[in-house]
This record gives C-alpha cells, sequence and structure tokens, in this order.
C-alpha cells in the first residue's frame, strides 16, 4: 500500500475513509461522541504510520483530532486493538541528571524481564486469554524524569505481594519524580472491579509510609464499608508481614477513629480512614491520599481532599474507579482534563472497552480487564455477563464503558456517616416501631426498629435472615414475636410482595399491622433520604445495616422512586426496613392502623 501523502487525497480514500466511519459507526474512538465525521491515523503518517490500512484509521470527532496532534512524541490514545504498538514502554531519558537516567532504565530492562516471562516462558499460563497490560486511554508519558518504580518492586517482593504486568505499567507512570518531587501529584485509575487496584492502593500507601518516609496517609471511599474493608487488610497484612511489623507501633479501631501509627526509622507515621464528606478531612494536612470508588465522590468531597494536600511539598493523591455515568461529575471531569493532556501533573490510565464493542465481544473484555488470565478467567466473564440482566451494570462494572445512567446511590455521598451518633441508646421503653422486609428471592430479610428522639429517628437493626434456600416464614415470625415480646412496638410494617406471610402469622399476637407498598412505600424512600439528609437519623454504624444502606440504587416508578438492590451489590432488606420505619415515625399519627 503506497504511504504517500497524495494518497489520502485519491477517491479511493475517500471511499475507505467512509468505510471506516460505517465500521466504527461514526463514534469517537478517543471519547465516544456517536456523531464523528473524520477519519485519525492511530499512529500519525509523519511517523511512519500507514495511510490508509484500515487497522491504523479509526472515527474520531473534530474536536478530539485537534486535540491530538502529531506533534508529539507519543500518542494520547491507543487504537481499537487491546495491545498497540509499545507507547507505553519506558524510554530512557536524555538530560543531565544521570541519577534519572539510570533510573529509567533499570526501569525498561524491568518491565522487558517482566515481558519475558509473562506468558511465553511460563507453562501453565499457555493457551489463556490474557487482558491489555497497556491502557487504551492514558495521559503521555513524561520525558526525562527518574522513576522510583525499581525501589516498589524491590519492597514489593519483601512483603510477598506479586504484581500483575498491568500493575507495573501503573506504577512506572505514577512513580515518576524530578530531584526527588514526584511529577504526578494526582493520579486516576479508571479500571474495571475485581481487576486488583486495591492491591496496587494498598502497596502504594505502605510504600509511601516505609520508603518515601511519608507521616500523614489517608484513605476514603464513597461507602464506609470499603474503606474499613482496605483498613483491616491493611492491618492484618502489617501484623502479619515481618518486614511490616517492625514499624508498626498501634492499631485503633474506635467508629470513627480507624487508625494504624508506625514509627519508621524513628519518625513517626500514620495511616487513618477519613469520611467521604466536606467536613471530614478539613484541618487534615495528608502527605499521601488513596480514594476509592471515585465514580460517587462528590465536588465538596474531591474539594476537600485536594485542600488537604496543599500544604505538603511532595504530596500524591490517588483516586481508582470503574465507569461512571452522567452523575459522576468528579471521575467525568478529571478524565477529560487528562485526555486533555494539558497538565503534566495529572495523570489518568483507563483500561475500558472501546465504545463500539458490544458486551460479548471478546476483545473488550480483554481491553477492560486487565487481569484476564490473571485473577480472572474467560468463562467466568461469559457466565456474568451472560447471567446479568443490567446491560447498564455490565457496561460499566466489566467493560468500564462510560455511560448515560441512573446507577448511583440515591443518598448524598457521606450524609449516612454523618448521622452517626456514638452515644444513641436504644432500649425498651420509649414509643417504638418496627419493620421487616424480605428480598424478593426470599433468601434474606431483617427486621429493623425505630424511636423518636427529638426530631430524629434513631434507627437499630435488629435482626438479619439469610439462607441458601428460602427461608422458613413460620420460623421468622416466631423470633420476630420474640422482639415484639421485648419492644412492645407500636405497629410492623411489612411490604405485602414479599412478607405477607409472615405478617399473617404475627396478626394473631396483638400487633397493628401495617402494609407499605406501592406509592406509601415510594413515599418512605423520599422521606428517608430527606432525614438522612438533614440528619435527623441517628443510627451506630452497625456493619449489617450500613452495608445495606450502601447498597441501594434508585429505580423511578410511576409513584416516584423507589429503593433497589444496585446491580452487583448485596441485600438491601435492611434498608428497605429503615425507610418504611423513618416514613411511618414522622407521618401524623393519627391514621387507624390496619391490621391484618
Amino acid at each position: 500500500m503506497s504511504t504517500n501523502a497524495n494518497a489520502i487525497r485519491t477517491r479511493e480514500y475517500r471511499k475507505l475513509r467512509t468505510e471506516i466511519l460505517n465500521r466504527d459507526q461514526h463514534t469517537c474512538y478517543v471519547c465516544g461522541d456517536p456523531e464523528a465525521n473524520e477519519v485519525d491515523h492511530i499512529i500519525p503518517r509523519s511517523r511512519g504510520g500507514s495511510v490508509n490500512d484500515p487497522e491504523n484509521l479509526a472515527a474520531i470527532c473534530k474536536r478530539c483530532n485537534l486535540a491530538k496532534s502529531d506533534k508529539i512524541k507519543q500518542p494520547i490514545f491507543l487504537a481499537h486493538t487491546a495491545t498497540p504498538p509499545a507507547h507505553f514502554s519506558y524510554i530512557s531519558p536524555t538530560g543531565p541528571d544521570q541519577s534519572e537516567t539510570d533510573s529509567n532504565q533499570s526501569v525498561e530492562a524491568l518491565n522487558q524481564s517482566a515481558t519475558n516471562v509473562d506468558q511465553s516462558k511460563t507453562p501453565d499460563l499457555r493457551g489463556r486469554i490474557f487482558g491489555s497490560e497497556k491502557p487504551r486511554i492514558f495521559t503521555t508519558p513524561l520525558e526525562n524524569v527518574g522513576n522510583r518504580l525499581p525501589e516498589i518492586l524491590t519492597f514489593a517482593e519483601e512483603i510477598g505481594m506479586k504484581l500483575l504486568p498491568w500493575q507495573i505499567n501503573a506504577l512506572g507512570e505514577m512513580l515518576t519524580h524530578k530531584n526527588g518531587v514526584f511529577c504526578r501529584r494526582t493520579n486516576i485509575l479508571t479500571i474495571s472491579r475485581q481487576n486488583g487496584k486495591t492491591e496496587l492502593a494498598k502497596l502504594m500507601i505502605l510504600a509511601h509510609i516505609y520508603l518515601f518516609g511519608k507521616t500523614a496517609v489517608a484513605g476514603m471511599s464513597s461507602t464506609r464499608n470499603m474503606a474499613l474493608t482496605t483498613f483491616r487488610q491493611l492491618d492484618r497484612m502489617i501484623r502479619e508481614t515481618p518486614r511490616l511489623k517492625t514499624g508498626w507501633v498501634q492499631t485503633y479501631s474506635t467508629n470513627g477513629n480507624e487508625r494504624i501509627l508506625f514509627s519508621i526509622n524513628g519518625k513517626s507515621a500514620e495511616y487513618r480512614v477519613v469520611a467521604a464528606t466536606g467536613d471530614a478531612p478539613r484541618g487534615l494536612s495528608i502527605d499521601f491520599f488513596f480514594v476509592d470508588e471515585l465514580r460517587s465522590i462528590g465536588e465538596d468531597v474531591w474539594a476537600a481532599v485536594e485542600y488537604t494536600t496543599q500544604a505538603r511539598g511532595n504530596s500524591v493523591i490517588l483516586a481508582v474507579s470503574n465507569a461512571g455515568d452522567n452523575r459522576s461529575t468528579i471521575l467525568n471531569n478529571l478524565r477529560q482534563r487528562g485526555i486533555e493532556n494539558n497538565n503534566p501533573s495529572l495523570l489518568y490510565l483507563e483500561w475500558s472497552a472501546s465504545p463500539t464493542r458490544s458486551i460479548d465481544d471478546v476483545e473488550g473484555w480483554k481491553e477492560a480487564n486487565p487481569a484476564l488470565g490473571h485473577l480472572i478467567d474467560v468463562e467466568t466473564l461469559r457466565h456474568r455477563i451472560k447471567s446479568s440482566t443490567d446491560t447498564n451494570a455490565v457496561r460499566t462494572e466489566m467493560l468500564c464503558q462510560f455511560i448515560d445512567g441512573n446507577l448511583a446511590s440515591p443518598w448524598p455521598v457521606g450524609a449516612w456517616d454523618a448521622c452517626f451518633d456514638e452515644n444513641m441508646v436504644f432500649e425498651p421503653g420509649p414509643q417504638t416501631f418496627f419493620a421487616v422486609d424480605v428480598a424478593p428471592s426470599s433468601r434474606e430479610a431483617s427486621l429493623v426498629a425505630g424511636q423518636l428522639d427529638g426530631d430524629k429517628t434513631k434507627l437499630m437493626l435488629l435482626a438479619r435472615w439469610t439462607s441458601e434456600t428460602a427461608l422458613d416464614d413460620k420460623a421468622l415470625a416466631v423470633q420476630i414475636n420474640d422482639w415484639i415480646s421485648k419492644f412492645k412496638p407500636r405497629v410492623l410494617l411489612y411490604d405485602r410482595y414479599t412478607a405477607t406471610p409472615i405478617a399473617s402469622r404475627l396478626a394473631h399476637v396483638g400487633v397493628p399491622l401495617q402494609e407499605i407498598s406501592g406509592q406509601p412505600f415510594a413515599q418512605a424512600c423520599s422521606e428517608m433520604l430527606s432525614a438522612m439528609s438533614n440528619k435527623r437519623i441517628a443510627h451506630r454504624q452497625q456493619e449489617e445495616l450500613n452495608a445495606s444502606i450502601n447498597n441501594a440504587a434508585m429505580k423511578t416508578t410511576e409513584n416516584g422512586w423507589r429503593i433497589v438492590r444496585r446491580k452487583s451489590a448485596g441485600d438491601v432488606s435492611a434498608c428497605c426496613a429503615a425507610a418504611m420505619v423513618v416514613w411511618f415515625a414522622n407521618k401524623p399519627q393519627s391514621n387507624a392502623l390496619i391490621v391484618v
């Protein structure tokens, strides 16, 4: 094929251009714009890219085509293929700082070593399908910089962490520095679930404390449970690893004050969990801040995170997430800024399926799941995709494709944590309201109680039941009756679609029963949102109640909206029961109760 520049003006090329636009369904391979009308040479002609090879051509919108200049030394974006040319290799810089040059040469050698070991020389990995080691979308790599990757790879080996090839690539970009100062102050990793991004974050947390001499390190997630899970895993890992145990001093696990204290080379350091609220980080000064589930972090919370790192001369933020939707304002903005490549201190790396990929395209699975062949296998992905009833969840969580949709939690970030009251007392005596809810699968159920305290509703999860098969209605009714005997509630609320068999069995004990279904339940969901947002709820941070609240998503119906289980999340029966209690506790109590 001709590589003459005049070839792009020929009739054949114009025909090929039309074929490429039709092939890509006029979808920009950079930003996903569905109305792209231009064609881009992925490897520019000025650097030897083929003029008319379809594999080097892709649909692109005008905005992205203007932004993607062929004058840069490395392309910003990768093509549709999951394994493009070595755009992401570490090229030894040429410059006056010999130590930084040596560092990058070490990185290149380590990278080559990892590549040689991967697949081809490891018999038990042969025949597998592997995910892409390199991101599909990324900020241009920096040149003439040093890199601390060799140090962290040695450290990972010392503490027994085995890194995947994609993690090594990501670390190589995050750990660039100039004269010891990190170049990438804000690092955003967008990648599908279950691919090891939290493991990578844990390594970075430990490295900043043990290797880089940082004294103030913090972690945050959109849900408290996720942040606490990472905290507990770190704590266990530190205590069980000799290399880490020598620097450990003490762990505090008190609700709202979770911290791990260290003494490294005579210097005190700390890792703490910070709530995802705008107020929680206030007054803190943090060297390294890990933010999980960035897609659900609001503007006020992100602003607070950034402020905490301003006073530190060499601070770093690492935020990870899977793909977002139209509500993921912060993630979407940072993604756009990373794509524009205007700020060398911002690094954006995205492993995602091309927007033109269907959900059953294995090439898309490889692009979005770099741990494929290592932690995940094709058959597992195929089963999950075929058995899923929510295409949006598959696209955002397994293919990491950005979509417009409503997958976000109905609760403002940090609102539930803000309702925590460590002094809350919940005991028999005050007027009490009960609600029971059973999951549609009939395998999970929850009993929640509420009591009014001024304008606040105190919530307590009294019992939660799970079963591998359908729960026994009779057994549940007996146990609920024991709680009724203890608290003597004014009413037991229930949803007729799931809990009528239990309510019918309890009707004879004399407790007034009221059905909360349809429109009343939609009102209950709205009341729960209002009460939580305005701190008219009090709770004691019960782990199972927290999890149920965090599992909730919003589903719009003809009656308004209702709480549903977020796809790939756990049970929401406790959350639904809590909403019933909050609604009833805050409504006028003059209406007669309906007894089954």
